[in-house]
């Protein structure tokens, strides 16, 4: 079942929908005539395997782009008062 809901940005009630999806219903909240967002209930019967829920896009890259930082010795070494105070040396 399919439930339309005519809404402004500011005042979407997240819960309610939240609510109507855990109970079965699919609500498609609009702005004005313009769909914004389908809240879908999850099928619990066919799961989602968890290597479909991370984008294969999103995995980190290892010395994808070497040489781009480099970390001086001095690097956690204490900044001069003259960082902290303002002082002119």
């Amino acid at each position: 079942m399919l439930r339309q809901i005519s809404i402004q940005k500011r005042d979407v009630k997240w819960d309610e929908l939240l609510a109507l999806a855990e109970e079965g219903t699919e609500v498609l909240v609009l702005e004005g005539n313009h769909p914004l967002v389908k809240v879908t209930p999850v099928d619990d019967t066919n799961p989602i395997p968890p290597e479909t829920l991370v984008s294969q896009s999103r995995k980190r890259l290892t010395n994808a782009f070497p040489g781009a930082i480099v970390l001086h010795d001095d690097f956690d070494d204490p900044l001069p008062d003259e960082f902290w105070f303002g002082e002119e040396p």
